[in-house]
Protein backbone atom coordinates (compact mmCIF):
# COMPACT_ATOMS: atom_id res chain seq x y z
CA UNK A 1 0.00 0.00 0.00
CA UNK A 2 2.99 2.60 0.88
CA UNK A 3 4.90 1.46 -1.93
CA UNK A 4 2.35 2.69 -4.48
CA UNK A 5 0.70 5.44 -2.65
CA UNK A 6 -2.43 3.67 -1.70
CA UNK A 7 -2.21 4.45 1.84
CA UNK A 8 -2.98 8.24 1.63
CA UNK A 9 -5.20 7.84 -2.04
CA UNK A 10 -8.26 9.90 -2.36
CA UNK A 11 -9.19 8.15 -5.63
CA UNK A 12 -8.67 4.97 -7.17
CA UNK A 13 -9.52 3.32 -10.72
CA UNK A 14 -9.22 -0.62 -10.70
CA UNK A 15 -8.90 -1.95 -14.58
CA UNK A 16 -7.37 -4.49 -16.64
CA UNK A 17 -7.22 -5.76 -20.19
CA UNK A 18 -8.21 -9.61 -21.33
CA UNK A 19 -7.32 -11.70 -17.88
CA UNK A 20 -6.91 -8.52 -16.29
CA UNK A 21 -10.32 -7.26 -17.25
CA UNK A 22 -11.43 -10.83 -15.61
CA UNK A 23 -9.83 -10.05 -12.56
CA UNK A 24 -11.14 -6.37 -12.18
CA UNK A 25 -14.80 -8.07 -12.53
CA UNK A 26 -13.39 -11.22 -9.98
CA UNK A 27 -11.67 -8.50 -7.29
CA UNK A 28 -13.30 -5.21 -7.56
CA UNK A 29 -15.09 -5.50 -4.23
CA UNK A 30 -12.12 -7.13 -2.48
CA UNK A 31 -9.41 -4.44 -4.13
CA UNK A 32 -11.71 -1.90 -2.71
CA UNK A 33 -12.40 -3.03 0.85
CA UNK A 34 -8.59 -2.72 1.07
CA UNK A 35 -8.64 1.23 0.48
CA UNK A 36 -7.93 2.92 3.27
CA UNK A 37 -10.51 5.22 4.88
CA UNK A 38 -8.46 8.63 2.47
CA UNK A 39 -10.70 7.07 -0.50
CA UNK A 40 -13.38 8.85 -1.63
CA UNK A 41 -14.03 8.00 -4.99
CA UNK A 42 -13.52 3.94 -6.56
CA UNK A 43 -14.45 2.73 -9.30
CA UNK A 44 -13.50 -0.21 -11.73
CA UNK A 45 -13.52 -0.22 -15.51
CA UNK A 46 -12.88 -4.37 -16.72
CA UNK A 47 -11.50 -4.36 -20.49
CA UNK A 48 -12.43 -6.71 -22.61
CA UNK A 49 -12.47 -9.32 -19.85
CA UNK A 50 -16.20 -10.45 -19.58
CA UNK A 51 -15.70 -13.96 -21.38
CA UNK A 52 -19.42 -15.38 -22.25
CA UNK A 53 -20.17 -18.62 -20.56
CA UNK A 54 -21.11 -20.09 -24.10
CA UNK A 55 -21.14 -22.81 -25.95
CA UNK A 56 -18.79 -23.39 -29.23
CA UNK A 57 -20.34 -23.54 -32.59
CA UNK A 58 -20.08 -27.91 -32.84
CA UNK A 59 -22.90 -29.45 -34.57
CA UNK A 60 -24.15 -30.27 -31.47
CA UNK A 61 -23.18 -27.37 -29.43
CA UNK A 62 -20.39 -27.84 -26.79
CA UNK A 63 -19.63 -26.14 -23.75
CA UNK A 64 -15.42 -26.30 -24.26
CA UNK A 65 -15.32 -23.10 -22.99
CA UNK A 66 -17.09 -23.43 -19.93
CA UNK A 67 -15.38 -27.08 -19.05
CA UNK A 68 -11.98 -25.57 -19.70
CA UNK A 69 -12.97 -22.70 -16.56
CA UNK A 70 -14.18 -25.09 -14.49
CA UNK A 71 -11.26 -27.19 -14.84
CA UNK A 72 -8.83 -24.20 -13.89
CA UNK A 73 -10.95 -23.30 -10.94
CA UNK A 74 -10.86 -26.22 -9.27
CA UNK A 75 -7.12 -27.29 -10.08
CA UNK A 76 -6.37 -23.88 -8.80
CA UNK A 77 -8.51 -24.12 -5.73
CA UNK A 78 -9.84 -20.80 -6.51
CA UNK A 79 -12.76 -20.68 -4.24
CA UNK A 80 -11.36 -17.79 -2.12
CA UNK A 81 -9.68 -16.31 -4.80
CA UNK A 82 -13.58 -15.30 -6.41
CA UNK A 83 -15.93 -12.54 -5.34
CA UNK A 84 -17.17 -13.89 -2.53
CA UNK A 85 -20.96 -12.95 -2.41
CA UNK A 86 -20.96 -14.63 -5.87
CA UNK A 87 -19.96 -17.87 -3.58
CA UNK A 88 -22.05 -17.90 -1.42
CA UNK A 89 -25.05 -17.30 -3.57
CA UNK A 90 -24.41 -21.33 -5.13
CA UNK A 91 -24.24 -24.60 -4.34
CA UNK A 92 -20.96 -25.94 -3.80
CA UNK A 93 -21.07 -27.98 -6.78
CA UNK A 94 -21.76 -24.93 -8.82
CA UNK A 95 -19.21 -22.23 -7.40
CA UNK A 96 -16.77 -22.74 -10.51
CA UNK A 97 -18.65 -20.79 -12.20
CA UNK A 98 -18.21 -17.34 -10.29
CA UNK A 99 -14.73 -17.51 -12.16
CA UNK A 100 -17.02 -15.81 -14.91
CA UNK A 101 -17.25 -12.38 -14.81
CA UNK A 102 -21.13 -12.64 -15.26
CA UNK A 103 -21.50 -14.54 -12.37
CA UNK A 104 -19.34 -12.40 -10.36
CA UNK A 105 -20.50 -9.05 -11.61
CA UNK A 106 -23.88 -10.46 -10.68
CA UNK A 107 -22.52 -9.65 -7.13
CA UNK A 108 -20.16 -6.75 -7.56
CA UNK A 109 -21.00 -3.90 -5.51
CA UNK A 110 -18.36 -1.43 -6.43
CA UNK A 111 -19.16 1.02 -9.31
CA UNK A 112 -18.43 -0.64 -12.25
CA UNK A 113 -17.80 0.25 -15.94
CA UNK A 114 -17.21 -2.73 -18.69
CA UNK A 115 -15.63 -1.62 -21.78
CA UNK A 116 -16.01 -4.92 -24.27
CA UNK A 117 -16.84 -5.63 -27.34
CA UNK A 118 -19.94 -7.78 -27.97
CA UNK A 119 -18.18 -9.65 -30.71
CA UNK A 120 -14.87 -9.91 -29.19
CA UNK A 121 -12.10 -10.86 -31.66
CA UNK A 122 -11.02 -13.32 -29.09
CA UNK A 123 -14.08 -15.19 -28.22
CA UNK A 124 -14.61 -15.28 -31.97
CA UNK A 125 -11.36 -17.93 -31.94
CA UNK A 126 -11.42 -19.03 -28.50
CA UNK A 127 -14.93 -19.49 -27.07
CA UNK A 128 -17.67 -19.31 -30.27
CA UNK A 129 -14.62 -21.18 -32.81
CA UNK A 130 -17.38 -20.52 -35.33
CA UNK A 131 -17.55 -18.48 -38.67
CA UNK A 132 -13.57 -17.52 -37.43
CA UNK A 133 -12.27 -17.62 -41.01
CA UNK A 134 -14.92 -14.18 -41.93
CA UNK A 135 -14.67 -13.17 -38.82
CA UNK A 136 -10.64 -12.87 -38.52
CA UNK A 137 -10.92 -11.27 -42.40
CA UNK A 138 -13.37 -8.13 -40.10
CA UNK A 139 -16.59 -10.06 -41.59
CA UNK A 140 -15.51 -9.02 -45.33
CA UNK A 141 -15.87 -12.62 -46.13
CA UNK A 142 -18.90 -13.55 -44.36
CA UNK A 143 -22.33 -15.16 -45.58
CA UNK A 144 -25.34 -14.36 -44.72
CA UNK A 145 -25.63 -17.18 -42.56
CA UNK A 146 -22.48 -16.32 -40.75
CA UNK A 147 -23.60 -12.82 -39.80
CA UNK A 148 -26.62 -14.26 -38.48
CA UNK A 149 -24.27 -16.91 -36.34
CA UNK A 150 -22.08 -13.54 -35.49
CA UNK A 151 -25.38 -11.35 -34.01
CA UNK A 152 -26.47 -14.32 -32.08
CA UNK A 153 -23.60 -13.88 -30.15
CA UNK A 154 -23.93 -10.20 -30.54
CA UNK A 155 -27.85 -10.71 -28.92
CA UNK A 156 -26.44 -13.66 -26.04
CA UNK A 157 -23.51 -11.20 -24.59
CA UNK A 158 -25.82 -8.26 -24.29
CA UNK A 159 -28.42 -10.40 -22.53
CA UNK A 160 -26.03 -12.00 -19.97
CA UNK A 161 -24.56 -8.67 -19.06
CA UNK A 162 -28.24 -7.14 -18.88
CA UNK A 163 -29.62 -10.09 -17.09
CA UNK A 164 -28.61 -8.73 -13.51
CA UNK A 165 -29.53 -5.99 -11.52
CA UNK A 166 -25.61 -4.89 -11.18
CA UNK A 167 -26.15 -3.56 -15.15
CA UNK A 168 -29.28 -1.17 -13.84
CA UNK A 169 -27.55 -0.21 -10.67
CA UNK A 170 -26.91 3.78 -9.77
CA UNK A 171 -23.46 4.40 -10.28
CA UNK A 172 -22.96 2.10 -12.63
CA UNK A 173 -22.47 2.08 -16.71
CA UNK A 174 -21.30 0.11 -19.93
CA UNK A 175 -19.87 0.81 -23.19
CA UNK A 176 -20.45 -2.09 -25.28
CA UNK A 177 -19.69 -1.77 -29.13
CA UNK A 178 -19.68 -4.22 -32.23
CA UNK A 179 -15.86 -3.47 -33.09
CA UNK A 180 -14.29 -6.94 -34.15
CA UNK A 181 -11.24 -6.09 -31.15
CA UNK A 182 -9.85 -7.06 -28.04
CA UNK A 183 -8.41 -4.81 -26.27
CA UNK A 184 -8.93 -2.25 -28.53
CA UNK A 185 -9.85 0.42 -25.69
CA UNK A 186 -6.34 0.44 -24.81
CA UNK A 187 -5.14 1.92 -27.71
CA UNK A 188 -5.85 5.81 -27.48
CA UNK A 189 -7.21 6.07 -31.37
CA UNK A 190 -9.89 3.16 -30.52
CA UNK A 191 -10.29 4.75 -27.21
CA UNK A 192 -11.08 8.34 -28.35
CA UNK A 193 -12.25 6.85 -31.65
CA UNK A 194 -15.24 4.48 -31.07
CA UNK A 195 -18.13 6.10 -30.94
CA UNK A 196 -22.49 5.00 -29.71
CA UNK A 197 -24.80 7.32 -29.87
CA UNK A 198 -22.61 9.81 -31.12
CA UNK A 199 -20.28 9.65 -27.86
CA UNK A 200 -16.77 8.69 -27.80
CA UNK A 201 -15.73 5.85 -25.58
CA UNK A 202 -13.34 8.43 -23.47
CA UNK A 203 -15.85 10.86 -23.37
CA UNK A 204 -18.19 8.11 -21.90
CA UNK A 205 -15.87 6.88 -19.52
CA UNK A 206 -14.58 10.72 -18.43
CA UNK A 207 -18.54 11.46 -17.91
CA UNK A 208 -19.38 8.35 -15.39
CA UNK A 209 -15.69 8.80 -13.61
CA UNK A 210 -16.64 12.25 -12.75
CA UNK A 211 -19.83 11.59 -10.86
CA UNK A 212 -20.15 10.79 -7.70
CA UNK A 213 -19.94 6.97 -6.47
CA UNK A 214 -23.65 5.53 -6.22
CA UNK A 215 -25.14 8.46 -7.88
CA UNK A 216 -26.08 9.00 -11.10
CA UNK A 217 -28.74 5.90 -13.18
CA UNK A 218 -26.83 3.18 -14.95
CA UNK A 219 -28.91 4.40 -17.80
CA UNK A 220 -27.05 7.42 -18.30
CA UNK A 221 -23.92 6.43 -18.80
CA UNK A 222 -24.28 2.92 -20.44
CA UNK A 223 -23.81 2.38 -24.08
CA UNK A 224 -24.89 -0.63 -26.44
CA UNK A 225 -23.88 -1.44 -29.98
CA UNK A 226 -27.77 -0.56 -31.19
CA UNK A 227 -27.14 -1.94 -34.20
CA UNK A 228 -26.28 -5.90 -35.34
CA UNK A 229 -24.07 -6.63 -38.47
CA UNK A 230 -25.76 -5.85 -42.14
CA UNK A 231 -26.33 -9.47 -43.72
CA UNK A 232 -24.88 -8.02 -46.87
CA UNK A 233 -21.38 -5.65 -47.43
CA UNK A 234 -19.95 -3.67 -45.68
CA UNK A 235 -21.10 -6.18 -42.90
CA UNK A 236 -20.08 -3.95 -39.85
CA UNK A 237 -22.91 -1.54 -38.67
CA UNK A 238 -20.97 0.78 -36.57
CA UNK A 239 -18.44 3.32 -38.72
CA UNK A 240 -16.01 4.31 -36.27
CA UNK A 241 -15.08 0.41 -35.46
CA UNK A 242 -12.93 1.34 -38.62
CA UNK A 243 -11.57 5.03 -37.74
Amino acid sequence: MAAHGLDSAEEVLLSGGSAGGLSTFLHADYVHSRMPKSVRRFKASPVSGFFLFHDDDAKPPVPLYPDEMEYVFKMQNSTRGVNSRCIASLPEAEQWKCIFANYSYAHTESDIFPMNSAIDSWQMGNIWKGDASCARANFANCTASEVEDLNGYMQAFETDMGRTPTFTKAGNGAFIESCLEHCGEQSGKNFDGYQLRGTTMQQAHSAWWGTAPGSDPAREHTFLPGCTLNAVAPHQCNPSCSI
